[in-house]
């Protein structure tokens, strides 16, 4: 549960994640988390040094631990912190550890179009990034979702506008931007 809510906490920025990191620090088996941990609460808040030490920290702490740990892939927390902070090195980097992911198994797709926008964005192509962040959208929605009548579709776009103006999640403000930016 620790883990569950300081990751989500650092996707934030919020600072109360070390508090969470704190906690998993006492559980041999999520002291390596802990530390991924601390990274991305680092990234967030645009320290790239400190995130840095803290990676090191960890990867130092996975090579001596005896023990396996309880969690061992923060990528899509990686993914997304990096470009909050804008890094390009690091969204680079990132995508390149997903990449084989995505070649053994579908579910990392997604996570591929994602990095893949995130790159873009951060490097300023914006088209670039909406065309891979609409491949990362069809790859998530539901069939489901895909598939409501013309008439329904219509009424729920006229709500959602209406009722989603100032509740965006980060990835929709971030495909909003982008659409804005190409339709310029």
């Amino acid at each position: 549960i620790a883990f569950g809510i300081g990751i989500n906490e650092a996707a934030m920025g919020l600072t109360h994640a070390l508090n969470w990191a704190e906690i998993l620090d006492q559980d041999p088996m999520q002291k390596v988390t802990a530390m991924y941990l601390r990274k991305a609460v680092k990234l967030q808040q645009g320290d790239l040094a400190g995130a840095e030490r803290y990676r090191k920290q960890a990867e130092l702490l996975a090579l001596q631990s005896n023990r396996p740990q309880m969690f061992t892939n923060m990528l899509a927390l990686d993914i997304n912190v990096h470009a909050a902070a804008w890094d390009l090195t690091g969204v680079k980097q990132v995508a390149a550890r997903i990449a084989p992911l995505a070649e053994r198994h579908t579910g990392w797709h997604a996570y591929t179009h994602l990095a893949e926008g995130h790159y873009q964005r951060v490097r300023g192509d914006l088209t670039a990034a909406l065309h891979a962040y609409e491949r990362c959208l069809e790859l998530t929605t539901p069939e489901r979702v895909r598939n409501v009548p013309k008439s329904d579709m219509q009424k729920a776009r006229e709500t959602s506008t209406t009722f989603h103006t100032f509740s965006i999640p980060r990835f929709s403000w971030i495909i909003t931007e982008c659409r804005n930016a190409v339709a310029a």
